[in-house]
């Protein structure tokens, strides 16, 4: 049995030995990652010049592969410069799920009066401070971070979870009225 289970993961031998015993066996060769590939094809550059033929199975050329990185390279920079992407709002919450202040490029939001609605339901400055900061840093997340949301998403799902701890009815609908204001 052992040996069974050592001939599926290659039993320690190197993978020159391996390919062709798999290919005995009728098994398909092993292929390399596509951003393997890329890579191995940057640094062996001065072995192969033909970078704009299309690799097998892979759809597009690595010249195509290396401009579409490019441009999503350029895109990341420049959010980030605009006050270093989401995590500049992310990294101000605390672990019990509030933000405890807005990064420098908002803060100008924090001198907005917090609403009436909010007000009412709540006695604790402390906590009304927190509560208003969580919901414009979830507003920030969603109105400039769209395109990085699957990364930030469970932070503010947290947020919302320690709204709804503090007992603020209506917080999705708070939330929704404060988008205008970021």
């Amino acid at each position: 049995m052992a040996s069974g289970i050592s001939g599926l993961f290659g039993g320690g031998k190197s993978r020159a030995v391996a390919e062709p015993e798999m290919e005995m066996r009728g098994a398909a060769p092993m292929r390399s990652a596509p951003m393997m590939d890329a890579c191995m094809d940057e640094c062996d550059s001065s072995e192969d010049d033909d970078d704009d033929e299309m690799d097998e199975g892979k759809g597009e050329s690595i010249e195509q592969y290396k401009q579409t990185y490019s441009q999503d390279r350029k895109k990341k920079q420049k959010n980030e410069k605009k006050g270093e992407g989401y995590m500049s709002v992310v990294q101000l919450q605390d672990t019990t799920g509030y933000f405890h202040s807005l990064p420098s490029s908002y803060s100008s939001l924090s001198s907005i009066e917090v609403p009436d609605s909010i007000k009412d339901q709540i006695d604790n400055q402390d906590d009304l401070k927190n509560i208003w900061t969580t919901i414009l840093a979830i507003c920030i997340l969603r109105k400039h971070y769209k395109d990085t949301k699957g990364e930030w998403s469970m932070m503010a799902k947290k947020g919302e979870s320690y709204l709804k701890s503090k007992h603020l009815k209506n917080y999705k609908q708070e939330i929704e009225n404060a988008m205008s204001l970021v």
